[in-house]
């Protein structure tokens, strides 16, 4: 089966207010999928109960119930604990466009015809390069909302949209806090830069103060 245009838009969206100009808006930062543009590796990072605790456990789940356990053999128990994670390295270009021959969002206008700290919409690839690194130095990705953050500043969760996890898809896009994100520019090929980040899926804590807000209590 042929994949669908909107499986092979990537978009990084970043949700906060990094110029603190008091207005909270999500920047969009949209890839095209193929080589070199992007590539993305989705793994599992794995977390489990196991050792001297887990053996513990199961040397008293062996008495209660009459089992016997091999020696040296280690016991782990998957407590859902784990982490997933979505790997991805790309390139953007000067002036990169979509499918539709429309220039690619980068940022939180979309309007090519004004550079600003926050929109980098058809530009230079080192302006691309610089708008992204400005959202994410001075945005906080994380599990809380503004309502719940405090003083800590404007963010919240970021999505990864790519492939079936998006708005058009079978799966949600994914709730990420990023690690480590890192974008280079060589002047040896001024039109392009390239950049990785990983994504670590975590749940977005403002969705549950909302659906606990409107949830009266005793139902």
């Amino acid at each position: 089966m042929t994949l669908q245009d909107y499986e092979k838009r990537f978009e990084i969206r970043v949700t906060g207010d990094p110029d603190e100009s008091g207005s909270t808006r999500t920047a969009k930062f949209q890839f095209i999928g193929g080589d070199p543009a992007i590539s993305v590796t989705e793994r599992t990072r794995t977390g489990t109960i196991s050792s001297t605790t887990a053996q513990l456990f199961a040397t008293f789940y062996n008495e209660i119930t009459g089992q016997e356990g091999g020696l040296n053999e280690e016991v782990q128990i998957d407590l859902g604990i784990g982490q997933f994670l979505v790997e991805l390295s790309f390139s953007s270009w000067s002036g990169e466009s979509g499918f539709d021959g429309a220039l690619l969002q980068w940022g939180d206008t979309g309007d090519e015809t004004t550079l600003t700290k926050t929109d980098a919409t058809g530009e230079h690839a080192l302006r691309k390069m610089q708008c992204l690194s400005y959202w994410l130095k001075n945005t906080r990705t994380d599990s809380l909302p503004d309502s719940l953050a405090g003083s800590l500043g404007s963010g919240g969760v970021a999505e990864l949209h790519y492939g079936q996890r998006s708005d058009q898809g079978v799966y949600d896009p994914v709730t990420v806090a990023f690690e480590e994100p890192s974008t280079t520019f060589n002047g040896e090929e001024p039109t392009t830069f390239s950049g990785s980040l990983t994504g670590v899926a975590i749940a977005d804590l403002g969705e549950t103060y909302d659906a606990e807000a409107r949830t009266p209590r005793g139902t």
